[in-house]
């Protein structure tokens, strides 16, 4: 074999050993690139599912939100209705004709400690106040002056202690919390 023979076969196998080399290279950026399109895929897809999670989080948030501010206002809505009632009770009461007023403010006269004191009554209406007064059987008691800050019913003054069994009072401090829940359930079932 001649040294120019010898040569080229280096030169052979050293090409076949470069094109070797170079196929393997091409074959590990394929399988590089193909893992990195992978992993792209992968990161964008748990960034996708994240995006995903948030929102419905967001979402649930939201709803929670939305739920809880419509039953605010519908208790808001509820509690005035309740409110309403309770006043139109107070109005009816003051409207009662004379000898229904006179036997309510009799009953709530006959409730009085004895002794002796003022009652303050509804102006427009003192004449059917002494009547009850009287009819309560409470000569200790005297009718004071007539206000208009009362609707309907009226105010014990003796001394230190002052009995307010103006309608107002008794609906809203007396009534109100004995009979709301009742309300509510018949205006609400």
């Amino acid at each position: 074999m001649a040294l120019q023979d010898i040569i080229q076969k280096i030169q052979k196998d050293l090409e076949k050993d470069l094109a070797k080399i170079e196929k393997e290279e091409k074959e590990e950026l394929r399988e590089i690139d193909k893992e990195f399109v992978q992993s792209k895929k992968d990161l964008e897809k748990k960034k996708e599912k994240r995006v995903k999670e948030k929102a419905k989080g967001i979402e649930q948030k939201m709803a929670t939100l939305l739920s809880m501010e419509s039953r605010s206002k519908l208790l808001k809505e509820k509690i005035d209705l309740i409110e309403k009632v309770f006043q139109k009770a107070i109005d009816e009461l003051c409207k009662f004709p004379d000898g229904e007023y006179k036997k309510v403010l009799a009953v709530l006269m006959k409730k009085l400690p004895e002794g002796e004191g003022e009652i303050v009554s509804v102006s427009g209406r003192e004449k059917i106040t002494e009547e009850a007064l009287r009819e309560a059987g409470k000569s200790g008691y005297t009718l004071g002056k007539a206000s208009s800050a009362i609707k309907g019913g009226f105010i014990m003054k003796t001394g230190k202690i002052e009995i307010d069994n103006s309608f107002t009072t008794l609906v809203n401090q007396i009534l109100k919390d004995e009979v709301e829940t009742e309300v509510a359930g018949v205006l609400f079932s």
